[in-house]
Order: structure tokens, then C-alpha cells, then sequence
């Protein structure tokens, strides 16, 4: 019987605990694709042992005096004499490319750039931004700009910078491209996806996926949108699942 009781007042403990855990604990967040759970509703530094430091959460948008609101992400502080540190901030969130298709193209690149990756796999990317501003777009929050698509971010699907670029982010492809740093293989893979875009546009008939994640994942995109099978022209990229969402 006393064996009994001590049972029960440990395992009573220890459910106590785990709830307490429950909702005090971050929550977490996709890196790549079809992710629709949010990061914390505040800005601040994060040690992950495995994934290494990050500035973690939401910031509201600033409000100017006038003009329209400026959305902000949560971004290391400099220091004094001009590093970054370990405290974080709310910062303006500037997409460092400023045209459609250098959005497009340098974002095809960061995302499937890559001797081993298909080239269609870039094709098939760009697609997803593109089918995001389409009008019929099923794909919320609505946006009118494949760059505007590209600054989204927080689990929306693509994260290639983060904020404003700075060095510590774990994806610089992004913002190298945006900068016209690139060179050697790298600098051939961005204008590999350049003439992919083409120079009247992305064609992407007959395929309508607005979100995508490495091939077999289990996200939130598998769990909750339709999945779409790219047509014949796509068909080599088998690095990425499709969905439709």
C-alpha cells in the first residue's frame, strides 16, 4: 500500500512538471517549408545546442507617422564597436533584393541551388513563389509580390535571410545573391535559375503548388494541404514534396 501511494504521488509530480513545461516552453518553428506554427510573441535570444544561437520570435509591426506599416523581425543588437552580441531586437524587415525576378531567381538559387539538386528543383521554387501572388491564390496571408512572398518568413516557408543579413544567420546564399557577391560554382547556379526564369517571365502551367518542403518530411504542409504532383517538365525534382495549400 505505501509502495502504492509513492507511486502515485511521483507520477502526480512529475505530470505537474510536464504541463508546467508545456506552457512555459518556446515554441518552435519550421526552417524549410509549408510551416504555419508561429515563433513566441516576443524578441529574444535563443541557445539552441543543436542548431546553434538565434534571435527567436515575432515583432509587431512600426507604425510611421505616415505611409504604411513597416513589418519587423527579431535581429541581433550591435554592440559598441559594431559586432553583433547576444541581445536581440525588433529591426525593420528589408528584403536586401529589390525586383521580381531577382527575388525569384536568387531565392530558386538559395533554396535549390546545388550541384546534386535537379535544376527543375529551381524551376519548380520559383513556381511557389509565383503561385502565392497569383489572384486565386488559395495561400494565406495573401501577398502581391513574389517579394513580398520571400519576406514572410517566421515559418511561412522561406527563410533564406534573416532581417537584414546579418553574418551570424545560418543561410547567407540569399543575401550574397541579392548583393552580387557570388562567384565560381555558386555564381553559375544563380544564372543557371536566371535563364530558367527566362526573359518574359516564369511559365509554370499546369502546376498551381504554392509551398514545398525537403522530399518525405513530415511538416505541416504534409498533414494539412493537397499534394501536388509536378508535371512532366518538373518531374526530375525529386529533392522537394509539393503541396497546394
Amino acid at each position: 500500500m505505501q509502495k502504492k501511494s509513492f507511486f502515485l504521488i511521483v507520477l502526480s509530480i512529475l505530470l505537474v512538471s510536464f504541463y508546467a513545461y508545456r506552457e512555459t516552453a518556446p515554441q518552435g518553428q519550421y526552417i524549410l517549408s509549408g510551416g504555419k506554427q508561429q515563433p513566441i510573441n516576443t524578441c529574444t535570444y535563443q541557445d539552441r545546442a543543436i542548431k546553434g544561437d538565434n534571435c527567436y520570435g515575432n515583432c509587431p509591426d512600426r507604425t510611421p507617422a505616415s505611409g504604411a506599416a513597416v513589418k519587423q523581425c527579431c535581429d541581433y543588437k550591435k554592440g559598441a564597436s559594431g559586432g553583433l552580441t547576444k541581445e536581440c531586437e525588433c529591426k525593420d524587415n528589408v528584403n536586401p533584393c529589390t525586383n521580381e525576378k531577382k527575388c525569384a531567381t536568387c531565392m530558386a538559387y538559395a533554396e535549390a541551388g546545388g550541384t546534386r539538386i535537379d535544376d527543375s528543383c529551381m524551376t519548380a521554387v520559383m513556381c511557389t513563389l509565383k503561385n502565392r501572388v497569383d489572384p486565386g491564390s488559395t495561400h494565406k496571408p495573401k501577398v502581391k509580390t513574389m517579394c513580398e512572398a520571400v519576406a514572410q518568413q517566421d515559418g511561412n516557408q522561406y527563410n533564406a535571410y534573416k532581417c537584414v543579413c546579418n553574418a551570424k544567420d545560418r543561410n547567407q546564399k540569399y543575401c550574397k545573391c541579392c548583393a552580387g557577391t557570388l562567384t565560381g560554382d555558386e555564381k553559375k547556379e544563380w544564372e543557371e535559375a536566371q535563364g530558367l526564369y527566362g526573359s518574359l517571365g516564369l511559365d509554370c502551367s499546369g502546376f498551381d503548388a504554392n509551398t514545398f518542403n525537403n522530399a518525405g518530411m513530415n511538416s505541416w504542409a504534409k498533414g494539412n494541404c493537397k499534394k501536388v504532383t509536378p508535371p512532366d517538365n518538373l518531374a526530375g525534382c525529386a529533392t522537394f514534396d509539393f503541396y497546394k495549400c
